[in-house]
Parts: C-alpha cells; structure tokens; sequence
C-alpha cells in the first residue's frame, strides 16, 4: 500500500495509536496496529550498531510504568544517550537514572519508530504537539533486550558516568 492509498479512517486511527504511544496512554492494541500497519514494513532497520535504554531504579512510580511496559511486544531504545536519559527525565521522578548501552542485532528490530513517525506525520490528520524526536527503535522483547548486566551502563545519576 502506498502512503497516497490510505484512507482517512487508515490514517486516523494510526494517528490515535501514534499519538497514544507518544502520550504514554497506549494500548497492547495500539502498538500491535502500528506494527502490523503497511507502511511500518519499510521502517525494520537502523544505521545505528549501538542503542540506549534509561530508566530510574527506585520507587513505586517507575514500578508501575516498568509493570506496564514489561507486557508490550517491544522494548524502546534510542539511539542516543542523551535523549534516552530525557525520556525518562520527562517523568520528573526523584530517583536516580540509570543508562545502558546495548549492540544492535539488526534481526530483532521490529521498527524504527522515529524513521515511521518522520515519515508519517505529516500525512495524519492530528499529530502530537508534545512529539520530541528521541530516535526511537523499537527492538524485540529478548532476554538481551529486556535486561541488562553492569558492564553495560553508560551513566547513573546516583553514582557516576562510566
């Protein structure tokens, strides 16, 4: 399907699970449209060979969202540092930030988000004011994804940068 094919209805419901994602007010539905959406097929790699994921490591508030999250189909990375960290800043949690890098393995990228949405956006009829562009990869929810050992931290605001 070409983007000139798509119908308003198409569009708009991408543009809502799109929307959500962006507003942390999604759905496993939502994300499983966007990934199942045919212009989302063109968007499976990435130029980047390393990839970053942030999150804080204490409190009841970043265990509700890290709950939440652990049932999506992806897990989301950046593709650099400085903006996974701001992601997970936007929260506005008081705990320490934690930063990872990970080795891209090119098969299990499921999408690259922020390539989608550059390419999309301009087509949906309502998009996101808050959208900030954090080079987003949306990576296969793999033990290698889904955790991480100490050799891979890159920064922690309770300690030090490594």
């Amino acid at each position: 399907m070409r983007a000139t094919e798509l119908t308003q209805p198409d569009l708009k419901k991408l543009g809502t699970a799109i929307n959500l994602w962006i507003n942390d007010s999604v759905t496993i539905d939502h994300i499983n449209y966007i990934l199942a959406h045919p212009l989302a097929k063109q968007f499976k790699t990435s130029g980047s060979r390393a990839i970053y994921r942030a999150m804080t490591y204490r409190g009841k508030e970043n265990t509700k969202i890290l709950k939440k999250r652990a049932r999506y189909p992806i897990v989301a990375y950046s593709q650099s540092h400085e903006l996974a960290v701001m992601a997970v800043e936007d929260y506005e949690l008081p705990d320490p930030i934690v930063c990872y890098k990970k080795t891209v393995k090119p098969n299990e990228i499921i999408l690259n988000f922020s390539a989608f949405v550059s390419f999309v956006k301009d087509k949906l009829p309502v998009f996101s004011p808050t959208y900030r562009d954090e080079k987003e990869i949306w990576m296969a929810p793999s033990p290698y994804y889904t955790a991480f050992n100490p050799k891979e931290i890159v920064s922690d605001t309770g300690k030090e940068t490594y």
